[in-house]
């Protein structure tokens, strides 16, 4: 009897928290993209720019994190960088043949940037409205 009532109670939570508060923890689809994605990192993807790390997040969020090998954040005009970044950026999301897979997931993409001696620069975030 008290076995059924306690998991009466698990039951219930879990039922409250997916109603409530919605699933929080990542696609496993996307999770294992991103464990995929990290086997190869890091990883140069032009002369300057490191690929790091890619994250599956809690609400539907993935997130790369690349370093600008060379550039140190005082000597990069931020506006300006984010500015020539965003469209080429969302491009590439949309063309992509590994990523396009994904615009269907509902997924808020973040791109986040460092400089060479990891501060962290901006970061560029796509919600899945602008990708369709």
């Amino acid at each position: 009897m008290i076995v059924g009532a306690i998991l009466l109670c698990c039951i219930a939570f879990a039922a409250v928290k997916v109603i409530f508060f919605g699933n929080s923890s990542p696609n496993r689809e996307v999770a294992k993209f991103a464990k995929e994605m990290n086997k190869h990192c890091p990883s140069m993807v032009d002369f300057e720019t490191r690929m790091d790390k890619v994250n599956a997040l809690p609400d539907n969020i993935l997130q790369f994190d690349y370093t600008l090998i060379y550039r140190d954040k005082d000597s990069i005009s931020i506006g300006n960088l984010r500015k020539f970044m965003e469209p080429e950026i969302l491009n590439k999301i949309k063309t992509s043949p590994t990523l396009s897979r994904y615009l269907s997931k509902n997924l808020t993409w973040v791109y986040s940037y460092k400089d060479k001696n990891g501060d962290f620069i901006f970061k560029i975030t796509y919600a899945p409205e602008q990708l369709k």
